[in-house]
């Protein structure tokens, strides 16, 4: 919470920008290296259809990974998951 509250306005602004007024749809498409997505089924701010799973067919060859349980921020609540499933992907 910290971290968010001390994000500079500008920065936010920015973020903001581009993940709500540009459409990313063709750069997903055109990428040609390796790719995992990894979302928390629950997260109630990012649902899955609309974002996760929509990236993942957007990716060429790209593997979702979903966490049935898992929220927004599945980093620190499904961390040992999510570790392992960084480092087998890595790994390959």
């Amino acid at each position: 919470m910290g971290q968010c509250l001390s994000t500079a306005p500008w920065a936010l602004a920015r973020l903001f920008e581009a993940a709500f007024r540009y459409d990313h749809r063709e750069a997903l498409a055109a990428l040609d290296v390796p790719a995992l997505v990894v979302h928390g089924a629950a997260d109630a701010s990012a649902r899955i259809e609309r974002t996760g799973r929509r990236t993942a067919a957007l990716v060429p060859g790209a593997e979702l990974r979903e966490y049935p349980d898992a929220g927004h921020g599945l980093f620190i609540t499904h961390r040992h998951r999510l570790n392992a499933d960084l480092l087998e992907f890595l790994e390959r």
